[in-house]
């Protein structure tokens, strides 16, 4: 003669908490202390699974197993391995999760025969001790229907929780369950920018969040908004410089509705919102000059800000010979674009004075501008130390204007 076990199958959740609180103690494994989010098909060979854990409320009955680990291969609704009951009230525990509004948690079931009258029911447990049970009980049919998806969402917020597997009802065979998923809602976090050049075509925003990382560029589609769990961390790093030719955009500032306010960082997800990263405009400014001299070094400018490169005045040849001496130049008075500023230098050259013959008083050396005529004049008459000889000037050689060094 067969024998028939009641098998009840209670999954311990939130909702609108009933009158009775269930207390139960001799738990005969420690559940994880942190929360998480769950898909779990029981295919790993550990039993129950890591974080999971198993309580008996009612004590031992007549037979010998609890929740175990059977292979169904073919038969499983994900992988081979399902987690199997054959016997009255024993409660199979998730980790502690966190339950908020909009939470759900499902699997699928079945029974090994075609009996009926197996129930499943929704309980939760913040301490492990006090079980509220909450919503309808659920009909798992039998085996001819095969497995039956089950499913609860929450509508208030719990916090961290435990959620337990039991049941209710008469089966000559085993109940399973298979591919258990606890999902906490998504929390919309929003990117934005300010200040950056539409032309830029590098990565602005990396994004590294449980489900990896993520580079965004201004091809994104703006703003970035990425869903994820409450309680789950977010790193963010705003890109700077963002360098496009000429054009430069540097980081400054974070802001949005999250309170966030460094370049780069990493923050625990509580609430939706957004983050901000503000940049400011700068431009290259280029310097050349009408003449070979050393001109101030290419130097980045805020937007409408002048330039402040100062030109060198006056510069020589390497021989000596050759003066620049800076007259202006052509800068605006603010820069709002990539700019050239181009000086202007007048040219000097070194113009000596010499007799013939030799000895008698010149005309002082003396620097004179391009295209200009010298200006020495040599002394006429002028005498030897005995006064005996006389020399007077009769012309030089000097050319109408100075264009180059002369001698």
């Amino acid at each position: 003669m067969k024998k028939y076990i009641p098998i009840m199958l209670i999954l311990l959740i939130s909702g609108t908490l009933l009158a009775q609180t269930h207390a139960i103690n001799g738990m005969a494994s420690t559940p994880s202390p942190t929360a998480v989010v769950i898909t779990e098909s029981f295919e790993g060979t550990t039993f129950p699974p890591t974080g999971w854990s198993q309580l008996d409320p009612d004590g031992p009955n007549n037979t010998t197993a609890v929740w175990y680990r059977e292979n169904l291969g073919t038969n499983a609704y994900d992988g081979s391995w399902v987690a199997a009951l054959r016997r009255d009230n024993d409660w199979l525990i998730t980790p502690l999760v966190n339950i908020v509004d909009g939470s759900s948690i499902s699997y699928w079931a079945k029974l090994s025969n075609n009996n009926d009258g197996v129930y499943v029911q929704f309980k939760y447990s913040t301490d492990y001790v006090n079980w509220y049970d909450i919503g309808p009980s659920e009909n798992i049919p039998g085996s001819v229907i095969g497995w039956t998806y089950h499913s609860y969402t929450f509508n208030t917020n719990i916090g961290p929780a435990y959620i337990a597997f039991a049941g209710t009802g008469n089966a000559n065979g085993w109940m399973y369950i298979d591919y258990v998923q606890y999902n906490e809602p998504g929390i919309d976090i929003t990117f934005d920018y300010t200040g950056i050049n539409p032309s830029y075509t590098g990565t602005v925003l990396t994004v590294t969040t449980t489900a990896g990382t993520t580079y965004y560029t201004l091809a994104s589609s703006w703003p970035v908004t990425i869903n994820v769990a409450a309680n789950s961390n977010v790193t963010y790093s705003w890109h700077s410089p963002l360098v496009d030719g000429g054009t430069r955009n540097l980081w400054s500032s974070t802001t949005g509705t999250l309170g966030q306010t460094l370049q780069s960082n990493t923050f625990t997800v509580t609430t939706a919102g957004t983050v901000i990263g503000n940049y400011s405009t700068q431009y290259l400014v280029h310097y050349t000059a009408n003449v070979p001299v050393t001109v101030p070094p290419d130097e980045w400018v805020n937007a409408n800000d002048p330039a402040t490169g100062v030109y060198t005045s006056p510069q020589y040849n390497m021989a000596g010979t050759i003066k620049y001496v800076y007259v202006s130049d052509d800068r605006p008075s603010s820069i709002t674009g990539p700019t050239t500023i181009n000086a202007t230098y007048d040219t000097y050259y070194w113009v000596t004075y010499t007799t013939n013959p030799a000895g008698l008083v010149s005309p002082s050396a003396e620097w004179v501008k391009h295209g200009d005529a010298a200006t020495g004049v040599f002394t006429t008459p002028q005498y030897d130390m005995a006064g005996t000889t006389k020399y007077v000037f009769t012309g030089d050689d000097r050319p109408a204007t100075i264009t180059a060094p002369t001698l």
